[in-house]
């Protein structure tokens, strides 16, 4: 997933959220959504975006492959689902994929 937020970086795309939101370590969750979007003018590519995706990329392989996914029992799966949509929420709201809801917050 971020070899290929990466790979859209450098054809003009930008992050939209952190790959390491939270506080939760790429260890201990196996689920982490990342958002990219082209912005209003196409650029060769974001520096910044660029970096945080390296450095995140760095912390993972550090982590290892499904590290978290081979040490849970399948009962908490869907609450680490649950808690990655958590995270994403405020973000895919600001950038029109979530319709705020106010009775439900």
């Amino acid at each position: 997933m971020l070899t290929l937020a990466r790979d859209r970086v450098h054809a003009g795309w930008s992050l939209l959220t952190h790959p390491l939101y939270g506080s939760i370590q790429p260890f201990q969750q196996p689920f982490r959504s990342i958002l990219v979007g082209l912005a209003g003018e196409r650029i060769p590519e974001d520096p910044d975006s660029l970096s945080v995706l390296e450095k995140a990329i760095e912390l993972f392989a550090r982590a290892g492959s499904g590290a978290a996914s081979s040490r849970l029992d399948p009962e908490v799966i869907d609450d680490y689902a649950s808690l990655d949509v958590y995270l994403m929420r405020e973000s895919m709201e600001k950038h029109g994929l979530w319709k705020a809801d106010p009775e439900n917050r």
